[in-house]
């Protein structure tokens, strides 16, 4: 899989949008799809939050995940977060999630943060195996929610 920023490929954001209304069809029903293009529009960056990584595999869109200031709006103390972390279904199982989560934390360690936090309630596997803490469970929006939180090694300096 070929991960870059969704900077350099602003053409996904209409696939993004249609796969999250698809894995996600409250929150698109909520939200709105021009709400969501427009949350997108604003991950339009390389070197500061919000900004959003692309997963591409034969030209094809098969995942995504952002670095935001805020994500869980019960949790406005924690932050920044690793936020929108979605695989297409059929690419599912096979390392990409990790590989989208490994990229985000490497693009944080370089725009200079010092931890991320995460919330889940259906990846919390993926978390715990990729050594992020457990932090508490909730319940947000109707769902149980799992916050995690890792730190971000600090980048040697050259």
């Amino acid at each position: 899989m070929e991960i870059s920023y969704l900077a350099d490929r602003p053409d996904a954001i209409a696939g993004l949008v249609v796969a999250f209304a698809e894995e996600w069809p409250a929150y698109a029903a909520e939200t709105g799809h021009e709400a969501i293009a427009a949350r997108f529009r604003e991950c339009l960056r390389k070197d500061a939050l919000p900004l959003a990584l692309v997963g591409y595999e034969g030209g094809r869109l098969v995942g995504t995940v952002a670095l935001l200031h805020d994500s869980v709006r019960s949790r406005p103390a924690l932050g920044p977060w690793l936020a929108a972390l979605y695989v297409a279904p059929d690419a599912r199982g096979q390392g990409r999630g990790t590989a989208l989560v490994r990229a985000a934390e490497r693009t944080a360690g370089e725009i200079g943060l010092a931890e991320l936090h995460a919330g889940t309630s259906t990846a919390r596997s993926l978390f715990e195996r990729l050594g992020w803490r457990r932090v508490e469970d909730l319940e947000y929006d109707g769902e149980a929610l799992t916050i995690y939180h890792t730190v971000i090694p600090a980048r040697p300096s050259t």
